[in-house]
């Protein structure tokens, strides 16, 4: 094609040869800069000093013990301390894992006893959209530090902490009530991504 003599002076010898973008990385307006999506499990926990408490403490001592949420995960809710207690809490559903008379397991929707007749369907052990309605401050409602001696039974198992099998739950305090409330208060409504939770953990850690 030959040249041509355009209106203002300029000529233009050729077509426009066409930009390469095979290479985007040369171009940082293309470069993708959105932040990495976050699929893991795994959540820091709430440092200690904007909580006000040494809600560690308490729930070592009052919770996550051998005979309770330590090890022997009584009614199927493990609080251990890890960067996966969150992940277990956060959104997921109360098992309501209790045996009734004669070794019937709970059922809550079919009430199969006196025990767990009383056990909402689909309460969430930590709940986000309503962290009042939280499963776990449900439980924890019952029990007056300084006044209750023995367990007391909710209709859906007991409060927490339970007499049976926790031993110093006598120096359990208000403070430390209040401090577990704080906590998973906190879980409920400070927990960064929170559109992660529930989320699936493999091996039901």
């Amino acid at each position: 094609m030959g040249a041509v003599l355009l209106g203002s002076g300029f000529v233009v010898t050729g077509c426009p040869v066409a930009t390469n973008l095979d290479n985007e990385e040369r171009f940082e307006v293309l470069k993708d800069t959105a932040p990495p999506v976050n699929t893991s499990c795994e959540q820091e926990l709430p440092a200690l000093t904007p909580m006000g408490c040494d809600y560690q403490r308490v729930l070592r001592t009052y919770c996550a013990t051998g005979g309770c949420h330590g090890s022997t995960f009584s009614g199927g809710l493990d609080l251990r301390l890890n960067t996966l207690l969150i992940a277990r809490i956060l959104e997921v559903p109360a098992k309501h894992r209790m045996t009734c008379s004669a070794g019937v397991p709970c059922v809550a929707s079919e009430a199969t006893c006196d025990e767990c007749a009383m056990c909402p369907e689909n309460a969430l052990l930590v709940n986000r959209k309503s962290p009042a309605d939280s499963w776990i401050l449900k439980k924890l409602e019952p029990f007056v530090p300084g006044t209750t001696t023995s367990n007391v039974p909710t209709g859906c198992g007991d409060a927490m902490p339970s007499f049976l099998t926790s031993a110093p739950v006598r120096d359990y305090s208000e403070r430390d009530k209040l401090c577990l409330v704080e906590f998973f208060t906190s879980v409920a409504t400070s927990t960064p991504e929170p559109e992660r939770f529930p989320c699936t953990l493999d091996g039901g850690a």
